[in-house]
């Protein structure tokens, strides 16, 4: 006899369907809930057994109780899984065993997973990817690093082979990278030859001299564009922990990541880059120890050749604080942010999440948790607090000292102040700011290096060809010969002359005050090269200081290494953007306020290299890659433009100088002496078809400099008193 759903029995007896129970036909008997569920006593269907957690769902033919698809059991409840990152696109999943959405990774027993750092194909969480999420070939803490058998290229993990000696794309850039560079080092020995074949040939060509001045120029920018790359690509970690919110798909690598960082960063000069470029992965087979010795090499490497160099100072005298300097130069940043990373904890994920702290970990050696002590994270920590002192401390107050020094012993080329007159001919009579009286006959000499030393800054200004000087009771006379002419007024004006372009008397104002820091400049040059001999710190450091137009604007090289410091120490903070934008835009204006670079060029070059680099920090916080890579670009191509104009009143000043340097001895025993006033020289040829093209008038482009005709008649007419 068939009995109605909910019922049981046979023959004349029946009862209800026992309690977790149901029968949903007139056939069979009744059936079990599945394990979870509760059912009253005479269910009649499979929707009366209650699930104690989620609903009941039938997984391969077996009735079983689960949270329903897009939501995870988390203990006794079901909660949404897209809140969680997890990937629940199937009925009964629970937070613990679950996967992570593509681009995430689970972290131990955590409830929600992590967003990942790029690219996300290591978090790609298919049938590939391990129960962590991670893809073949990483591991780690957010699948952060390589297995043994693989290695890194470009933030990618790659599997080694065993005919893998070179990363193929790696080994061509470090091949041509040294190409270059040994070009760079053979065209430089080569400019140098010429140079020295100029000075013996009097026939020399402007366009060769031009060149020459060039030479120079570039060998003042090339430092300022290799920081401005090793900073881009500090403040490109500002693009690390950011990504755009409430975004589930997987970015391309080179959608999210420029493929360029890499090499730009290997021209931070750090150890930590040989690891990828010469793939010490592979060939040792053991990833972390391979990791953790090039990051603890990379910040101490910098500072023991800086010692090391130090030590040239017993082969000859000046050599090692030049070559010390030298290092500084080419290495602090790159050993600076080494030493930052060591310290570095990284308790974000890619969206910008906090981290667990028992998963927050050390930037360069991720094997080290922030929150847990060891005898290994005590020894890194005694190399990152050293390094670190060296590079905050020990470094500054090096030039800080060098700072100091230079001002005490080139003080004395201020105790005395200039006086020109021009009449007939250009008279420049030099005396002491307080004493009067003509100088004792042990300082003669001394006297008139410094009045020839000032009178070149007016020839520069002044006069256009051949003159003749002779030293006349105490005054330095210049006088024209045939072919010479005097400027009327032409003044190269610079960028920060702004407001000069209109007002004829504000061009004169800027023209006299040029030709008083020219001056300046030349006489302290003059007291350099007389106590350089005796005082090491200022034999090494003459080139160094011969970038600037002065021995006091040397602090600029302590403000770059502090705001280097700065800006490694700040990129990995919560507000390392503002902080960013704060540091980069205040070192612009104070570049473009002092001007302390010789050469024009050169503050306009490094203004614009520290303007790229905030409108860089936007565009990586931001991930607007076009805007991140013409910030990098900008600089370079002012170098080139300003290339047509590599000459200016300050390196004429310079070469008169030095025409004038060797005939000091004829001077002060009353001979007459010639020299020519030579024009701007162009370098290659370029600026002076542009001439031709443009007219007469046009001689430079007006971003990079400009002449002015000012009021005609003798230039420092009557008496001028500089300085």
């Amino acid at each position: 006899m068939q009995l109605p759903p909910g019922l049981e029995g046979s023959g004349a007896t029946c009862q209800l369907c026992p309690k977790n129970t149901f029968k949903d036909s007139f056939e069979g008997t009744c059936q079990q809930c599945p394990e979870g569920s509760q059912a009253a006593p005479g269910a009649k269907s499979l929707t009366q057994c209650r699930c104690k957690i989620g609903e009941v769902f039938n997984e391969s033919g077996v009735l079983r109780c689960g949270c329903p698809k897009d939501e995870a059991q988390q203990e006794d409840l079901c909660v949404k899984c897209h809140e969680l990152n997890w990937n629940c696109s199937e009925p009964g999943s629970e937070v613990l065993s679950a996967r992570p959405l593509p681009g995430f990774a689970r972290l131990g027993n955590q409830t929600k997973a992590f967003k990942c750092f790029p690219p996300y194909e290591r978090c790609a969480n298919n049938e590939s990817a391990e129960e962590s999420g991670c893809f073949v070939g990483y591991t780690g803490i957010l699948c952060g690093q390589c297995r043994s058998g693989f290695y890194s290229s470009r933030d990618a993990c790659e599997r080694c082979t065993t005919a893998l000696i070179l990363p193929n794309v790696y080994c061509a850039w470090y091949v041509a990278g040294c190409a270059m560079m040994l070009a760079l080092v053979g065209g430089l020995l080569w400019l140098r030859n010429q140079g020295q074949e100029q000075e013996e040939n009097p026939d020399t060509s402007q366009r060769q001299r031009g060149f020459n001045v060039l030479k120079h120029q570039l060998k003042v920018q090339a430092p300022i564009l290799l920081q401005l790359c090793q900073l881009w690509s500090v403040v490109a970690a500002l693009s690390s922990g950011q990504e755009e919110e409430g975004s589930d798909n997987i970015k391309e690598p080179s959608a999210t990541a420029l493929w360029e960082l890499p090499y730009i960063q290997a021209l931070q000069l750090s150890l930590s880059n040989l690891k990828g470029v010469f793939n010490l992965q592979c060939h040792y087979d053991d990833g972390p120890t391979v990791r953790w010795a090039s990051a603890l090499l990379a910040p101490a490497f910098p500072i023991a050749v800086l010692v090391l160099s130090l030590g040239l100072e017993f082969a000859r005298r000046g050599l090692g604080i030049s070559v010390a300097l030298q290092v500084i130069a080419f290495l602090y940043i790159g050993g600076a942010s080494s030493s930052s990373n060591l310290l570095s904890c990284q308790g974000t994920d890619g969206l910008g999440e906090q981290l667990p702290k028992s998963f927050a970990f050390r930037s360069a050696i991720p094997e080290i948790l922030c929150d847990k002590e060891s005898s290994f994270k005590a020894k890194v920590d005694i190399v990152a607090y050293i390094t670190a002192f060296g590079y905050a401390v020990v470094v500054p107050c090096g030039l800080l000292y060098l700072y100091a020094r230079q001002h005490l012993l080139l003080r004395r080329s201020r105790m005395t102040t200039t006086f020109a007159t021009h009449q007939d001919d250009l008279k420049v009579t030099l005396r002491p700011v307080l004493k009067s009286g003509k100088p004792t006959p042990e300082k003669q000499e001394q006297w008139t290096r410094h009045t020839a030393a000032s009178t070149a800054a007016y020839i520069s200004l002044t006069f256009r060809g051949p003159l003749s000087l002779r030293m006349e009771e105490g005054q330095m006379v210049v006088q024209m010969l045939e072919g010479c002419s005097l400027t009327h007024g032409e003044v190269e004006m610079n960028i920060s002359d702004v407001g000069t372009f209109l007002d004829e008397d504000e061009v004169e104002l800027a023209r006299i005050l040029r030709c008083r820091a020219i001056s300046e400049m030349l006489m302290e040059r003059s007291t350099l090269q007389e106590v350089a001999p005796s005082e090491r710190i200022l034999l090494g450091a003459q080139d160094l200081l011969s970038k600037y137009a002065f021995g006091r604007n040397v602090f600029l090289e302590i403000v770059q290494k502090l705001v280097a410091v700065a800006l490694v120490s700040t990129v990995y903070s919560p507000d390392g953007l503002k902080l960013a934008l704060g540091i980069t835009l205040t070192t612009a204006a104070m570049v473009a306020l002092v001007q302390p670079y010789l050469k024009p060029q050169a503050n306009t070059l490094l203004t614009c290299c520290y303007l790229c680099l905030a409108v860089a920090a936007w565009a990586f916080d931001r991930r607007v890659a076009w805007l991140s890579r013409a910030a990098l670009a900008l600089p370079f191509l002012l170098t080139s433009l300003q290339s047509l104009t590599p000459d200016g009143a300050e390196t004429r000043a310079l070469r008169i100088w030095e025409d004038l340097e060797p005939q000091v001895q004829a001077l002060q025993e009353g001979k007459v002496v010639e020299i020519t006033a030579e024009p701007g020289l162009k370098s290659l040829g370029i600026h002076g078809f542009l001439k031709r093209i443009a007219g007469p008038e046009t001689v430079g482009l007006p971003w990079v400099s400009r002449q002015i005709p000012t009021k005609r008649g003798p230039p420092f007419g009557g008496t001028l008193t500089l300085h």
